[in-house]
């Protein structure tokens, strides 16, 4: 016979045969007990059918009602833990905390209908309606009311905030943390959200990372997609495999892939753009559809006008590429760029200022001047990689001011700079040509009016000569 039990109350231990060190205190509480040992009941019906479960604790109106070999399970609640027959190692807190809990083991509940509907093992509910609908879902973690509300089969899922994941119905291993954090997440897996919205549309897409308030706030189906600070990627729907890591980087994107945005506002404007990457505060933020471009500081972006270039860099705070297939190295601040290569650079009219005129034979003069060689760079291969031209520090020496600045330094030469010296001796040259053309032209003209007087010079001896010959005659008739 059972010994050291105690019941309080009509039919209290009704059944008990060898159960000991029982407590039941209410009306039918533990009336079914026949073995069970070390159960405490609190309330009507608590623990009514157990028979020979032992170390279950229920308090409350019909906590604990079904429980009949289930062990070391506790219930403070009405109705808590209401449905549990075998299961084991349960504890909920709250009305109809794991209400339908009948089998499954190790759960944990506490707040009003959290896991409600659980049948699953090793599954945390706390909060108001927390893994409410939870079924055989197993090893779910949810911390706030509606956390985890929808979820049924889900499995290794951790929620923690007001209704975090709250449509969860069979997508695991997916981590949600702040108000609404992947709220309507369904079936997508392998998520994890930390932030207030983030991830909160997202339906089926997997392996998202989202971090920050209202980080990929829009995703349904996107996967494979990471989001780090507040309103990242934010308006993406089904765009895959992007990156962006500052506040609104990637703001707009909806469907664009393989986007990488690093910094503030860094490819903000990007709504179908793929294969992008952007790095610096509102880096690419005009890019909307352009594909394969690259911008690199602060600033750096595709012409405002044209936000659909293919294959465009720009490097340097600040600096703007207007065409595809283009890289364009800092912003109109840069004076110099120094390289092993020709370089094209701008040189409309437009943009220029301060003309200075240019003499083109005092050029020529100082031309003389140069050293010009054949030679390599140290360490080229001089069989293959051989240039011609002068020495920067001579260029420099005889270039270098024009009565207003300085061009250039004595180690570096600018290929425009050359150019238009080259062109301005070229002009002084062919000025010199045409001089010598013109006095050449006079002095065809000069032999032609020298031929023609000498031409009526020998028209005029002739004629002088008749005029003699007729004057002669006529003396010698007169003399007779």
């Amino acid at each position: 016979m059972g010994d050291r039990n105690t019941a309080i109350g009509d039919s209290a231990l009704e059944s008990n045969t060898t159960g000991s060190q029982n407590t039941a205190s209410g009306d039918q509480a533990l009336f079914s007990n026949t073995m069970g040992s070390f159960n405490t009941a609190y309330g009507a019906r608590a623990l009514f059918s157990t028979t020979t479960g032992s170390q279950n604790t229920a308090t409350g109106v019909s906590a604990l009602a079904n429980n009949s070999t289930g062990a070391s399970n506790t219930a403070n609640g009405v109705q808590a833990l209401f449905t549990n027959t075998t299961g084991t190692g349960n504890t909920a807190s709250g009305s109809n905390a794991l209400f339908s809990n009948d089998t499954g083991n190790n759960n944990t509940a506490t707040g009003l209908n959290a896991l409600h509907d659980n049948t699953g093992d090793n599954n945390t509910a706390i909060g108001v309606n927390a893994l409410q609908s939870n079924t055989t879902g197993g090893s779910n973690t949810a911390s706030g009311s509606g956390a985890l509300q929808s979820n049924t089969e889900g499995n290794s899922n951790t929620a923690s905030g007001f209704q975090a994941l709250q449509s969860n119905t069979t997508g695991s291993n997916n981590t949600a943390s702040g108000n609404q954090a992947l709220f309507s997440n369904t079936e997508g897996s392998n998520n994890t959200a930390s932030g207030g919205g983030a991830l909160a549309s997202n339906t089926t897409g997997g392996s998202n990372t989202a971090s920050g308030l209202n980080a990929l706030l829009s995703n349904t189906l996107g996967a494979s997609n990471t989001a780090s600070g507040v309103n990242a990627l934010l308006s993406n729907t089904e765009g895959s495999n992007n990156t962006a890591s500052g506040v609104q980087a990637l703001f707009n994107n909806t469907i664009g892939g393989n986007n990488t945005a690093s910094g503030s506002s860094a490819l903000f404007s990007n709504t179908e753009g793929t294969q992008n990457t952007a790095s610096g505060t509102n880096a690419l933020s005009s890019n909307t559809t352009g594909t394969s471009n690259t911008a690199l500081g602060f600033g750096a972006d595709v012409d405002e006008t044209n936000g659909s270039l293919t294959n465009a860099m720009a490097l340097g705070a600040n600096a703007k590429v207007d065409a595809s297939n283009k890289i364009r190295l800092g912003d109109t601040n840069i004076t110099v760029i120094e390289g092993q290569v020709a370089y094209t650079f701008p040189s409309d009219r437009t943009k220029k200022e301060h003309f200075q005129p240019v003499d083109g034979e005092a050029v020529l003069t100082k031309l003389r001047t140069l050293t010009l060689t054949s030679w390599n760079y140290i360490g080229h291969d001089p069989t293959q990689f051989r240039h011609y031209g002068p020495m920067a520090q001579e260029f420099f020496a005889a270039f270098g001011h024009d009565g207003i600045g300085t061009i250039g330094t004595p180690t570096t030469l600018n290929v425009g700079d050359v150019a238009g010296i080259v062109l301005s001796a070229v002009q002084a040259l062919e000025q010199r040509t045409a001089a010598l053309q013109e006095q050449e032209a006079q002095n065809a003209r000069l032999r032609t009016t020298v031929e023609q007087l000498q031409e009526q010079n020998a028209a005029f001896a002739a004629r002088l000569e008749r005029l003699e010959a007729a004057a002669a005659k006529a003396g010698a008739l007169a003399s007779r």
